[in-house]
């Protein structure tokens, strides 16, 4: 796995938590319903919208960050 794809990976994976958490939703179903749009993003993009995540108050918010 090269070092792109790893920190894609872990991007993502703290992306699906921060979404879970606010969504109150299972890591599963987040991934489910967030994996393809999230594995489209540029691990730089997922960084910057899971900062945007970290400081989301509302579900609504959540969902902007990807809209």
């Amino acid at each position: 796995m090269s070092i792109n794809m790893a920190e894609h990976k872990l991007v993502k994976g703290i992306a699906i938590s921060i979404i879970s958490t606010r969504l109150e939703k299972s890591l599963d179903e987040v991934d489910n319903l967030f994996g393809v749009i999230l594995d489209t993003e540029p691990a730089e993009v997922l960084a910057a919208k899971a900062k945007q995540l970290a400081s989301a108050t509302t579900v609504e918010q959540c969902i902007d960050i990807f809209i």
